[in-house]
């Protein structure tokens, strides 16, 4: 890989995953607070909910988000703002979830375009080769595979927990990139 890269574009890449951390945790847990409201509100009615969560991008993207994936995170909310008709909105808001949590999940896909570049090198939006683009993927899957194994094996020890969460996984491979070279 060090063929590809020169140490300021890897830094440079790596940079622009670690200043989304902040949007990260205000998505999160606007999306986690929405979707518990959303299971209150509409605890009767379960093909309202399963229907909602899938076509809000919660079943395809919320577990892997949830664990860091920041690339899942962009696409949920690009998911969430596409579904989100009218008529979604006049049935949520009628039974009681806030305008402005609404309002901001709305907003989040606009805020993370830059996210989304981030990802671009991985997959095919630049000139890299076909074997570098492959290589980046398949070290992303592991490094995302291994993470929701330690998130489930350190479930009720938190601090562990933490250390294991994808984003926490990539800055600390960004340390010891930067410590290498």
């Amino acid at each position: 890989m060090n063929q590809y890269f020169t140490h300021e574009s890897l830094i440079d890449h790596l940079y622009m995953h670690s200043q989304f951390y902040e949007l990260m945790i205000a998505a999160l847990t606007d999306v986690s607070v929405f979707r518990a409201e959303l299971k209150i509100d509409f605890k009767t009615d379960k093909a309202f909910l399963n229907q909602t969560f899938e076509n809000l991008g919660y079943v395809d993207y919320f577990s892997d988000a949830k664990n860091g994936d920041l690339f899942s995170l962009y696409k949920m909310m690009s998911t969430f703002r596409r579904n989100m008709t009218p008529e979604l909105q006049q049935i949520i808001l009628a039974r009681g979830i806030d305008k402005n949590l609404l309002g901001r999940m709305m907003t989040y896909k606009e805020k993370l375009v830059d996210l989304k570049n981030c990802f671009d090198i991985s997959h095919g939006k630049d000139q890299l080769a076909a074997d570098l683009k492959r290589e980046i993927n398949v070290i992303y899957s592991e490094v995302k595979d291994i993470c929701r194994i330690a998130n489930v094996y350190y479930e009720f020890d938190p601090v562990k927990r933490e250390k294991f969460t994808f984003y926490r996984v990539m800055i600390n491979l960004k340390k010891s990139v930067l410590e290498k070279v």
